[in-house]
């Protein structure tokens, strides 16, 4: 796809110049459309990315990648109602979906929730973990720091690290490295030791 042509470290303003000029030519091309949606939402023009996702909601209704991002824009905007209409679409067919709706879950205090989507998206794909940290920023921005750190033992669990550093910008405006390393439990018995999920 086109998308995939652009490095991953390319500057957003020449990622933007790129896909104008393929639209020029292609005014519904859906690779160019996706990925110019992509690169405001990241950029934080959130009002331009939303006229692209309704054209491109109009072209592909059932493309998943479009419900994602259109569901990530309007949890940006706090329009949450509206992104969880989005999520819901798509719920039983992506985990990014599912890890959005966790994300919802944590935003909205109902976290509660949060264990159904871990275990919906273990039986999807259990090798996705991309949930754990972004629930984690989740919790974050909610400063609840400990939920936060459970998630990124988790992760780093899961995908079988020794750490994970995570930068947190405190209320005074200050920013922080945490350095999260996994609880490890000793079996008495056996001398076995076990990383501690941080869900499950």
């Amino acid at each position: 796809t086109l998308t995939s042509v652009i490095p991953i470290k390319i500057e957003f303003s020449v990622a933007e110049k790129y896909f104008n000029e393929v639209l020029k030519k292609q005014p519904t091309n859906i690779d160019a459309l996706i990925g110019l949606s992509a690169t405001y939402e990241r950029v934080g023009k959130n009002k331009e990315a939303i006229e692209l996702l309704e054209k491109l909601e109009t072209l592909c209704n059932k493309n998943v990648d479009v419900h994602l991002l259109y569901a990530k824009v309007l949890m940006q905007l706090d329009r949450l109602r509206e992104s969880a209409l989005k999520i819901k679409k798509i719920r039983d067919e992506a985990p990014e979906a599912l890890n959005l709706l966790g994300q919802l879950f944590i935003l909205k205090d109902e976290t509660a929730r949060l264990k159904d989507c871990f275990r919906k998206i273990a039986s999807i794909d259990p090798n996705y973990i991309q949930h754990y940290i972004d629930c984690a920023e989740a919790y974050y921005k909610m400063q609840d720091y400990n939920e936060a750190k459970k998630l990124l033992r988790g992760y780093i669990a899961k995908n079988d690290k020794d750490y994970y550093t995570f930068e947190i910008e405190r209320e005074d405006g200050s920013h922080e490295d945490i350095k999260i390393t996994p609880d490890v439990i000793v079996d008495e018995k056996t001398g076995t030791e076990t990383r501690q999920f941080g869900i499950s």
